[in-house]
């Protein structure tokens, strides 16, 4: 989206912009895997606590690399503006959006709403409950043992029953079933 808008910005022309958007994906892709990357570097040194500390900072940071090499990138690509001796006299036309248009719209958006309310009750109605999903801990283990799960994640998460298990055979282990 910023890409989208980046391009209206600076009057990119239309190839520039699918250029601009086509680096916005490669971009993101590539600042995410880094992410995941330091997020995974960062909970090998500090355990749960360092994903729970890191992983909003490093969303953050990476939305803003982003938005500064698109906007740098943008601002190379943008052509110089023309230099107007007499420029145009102000104009004082207002676009107003006309008042049926609007309601239509809003009568659009509710009766969206109430048709996907309406389908998904109607398709629901007879639905089962999924299977439930149990785990054989390997209790007999004389290295396996149980960790607190974080109270951040238990009121994230709002599981009614959890464990973490860790174990190391000839693989560590590190569990978590809710």
């Amino acid at each position: 989206m910023i890409a989208l808008f980046l391009g209206d910005y600076f009057q990119l022309a239309n190839l520039k912009r699918v250029l601009l958007v086509a680096l916005a994906i490669v971009s993101a892709f590539i600042f995410n895997a880094l992410r995941a990357f330091f997020l995974i570097a960062m909970m090998e040194l500090h355990g749960a606590a360092g994903l729970l500390k890191y992983h909003d900072p490093a969303g953050f940071g990476i939305a803003f690399a982003s938005l500064l090499l698109l906007w740098i990138v943008a601002s190379f690509m943008a052509r110089p503006a023309p230099i107007v001796s007499n420029p145009p006299p102000p104009t004082t036309a207002v676009f107003r959006f006309p008042k049926p248009a609007f309601m239509v719209l809003v009568a659009a958006w509710f009766a969206a709403e109430m048709l996907n309310q309406g389908w998904y009750r109607w398709h629901e109605q007879n639905s089962r409950p999924g299977p439930v999903w149990t785990l054989q801990w390997p209790f007999p283990r004389p290295n396996f043992k149980t960790e607190e799960i974080d109270d951040t994640v238990r009121s994230i998460l709002r599981y009614d029953q959890g464990l973490h298990g860790e174990w190391k055979d000839q693989d560590y282990w590190d569990v978590f079933f809710f």
